[in-house]
């Protein structure tokens, strides 16, 4: 069973990383992926990245931040690369189909933030005998064989709501019988 590796820094730059730790790390084992005549492996020595986002309507975070920056990011990581981004709308079997469409298209990386976590994990399925990494990006894809997962730290988030609550609730009195200021 293969270990999923868990970063906790947020967005782009983790993906910048785990791209670089590909790109130099992984070795060529000569299994060639089946229609992959570039002959990559594992992420190595790849020039075409699949981005996958989940939609655009539950948040406007990712096509106004999360698009240009892992593009951005991508393109740092590997000088001359071809992005194919693509957007699920809000619907599983489109991501899937266009993860089809990426490994198709010989992408040798995809970065996907899974519009359904278990869902995904057909995406993942499908790069396995292609040798393709996949990067979960913001949301952990339900899968042994998921290749890196990149969120936030969900505790140091947690504390900075708390420490923004504590002060604003700290500098608010409260004129209310039985009731008092916290803390």
């Amino acid at each position: 069973m293969k270990n999923i590796q868990k970063h906790t820094w947020y967005g782009p730059g983790a993906v910048l990383l785990c791209l670089a730790f590909l790109l130099v790390a992984c070795t060529s084992n000569g299994n060639a992926a089946p229609g992959n005549t570039s002959g990559i492996v594992d992420g190595k020595g790849c020039t075409r990245v699949g981005i996958l986002l989940p939609d655009t309507t539950s948040s406007d975070r990712w096509e106004s931040k999360d698009h240009p920056l892992l593009v951005q990011a991508v393109k740092q990581a590997i000088p001359n690369v071809q992005i194919d981004y693509n957007n699920a709308e809000g619907n599983s079997e489109t991501q899937l189909s266009q993860a089809e469409a990426d490994l198709a298209n010989n992408d040798c990386i995809l970065i996907v933030a899974p519009h359904d976590s278990v869902a995904a994990a057909s995406i993942v399925e499908k790069a396995l005998p292609y040798h393709v990494p996949v990067i979960a990006y913001d949301r952990l894809i339900q899968s042994k064989d998921t290749s890196y997962y990149v969120s936030f730290d969900g505790v140091a988030v947690g504390g900075s709501r708390e420490n923004i609550s504590r002060s604003i609730i700290s500098s608010t009195p409260v004129h209310s019988p039985g009731l008092s200021t916290w803390p």
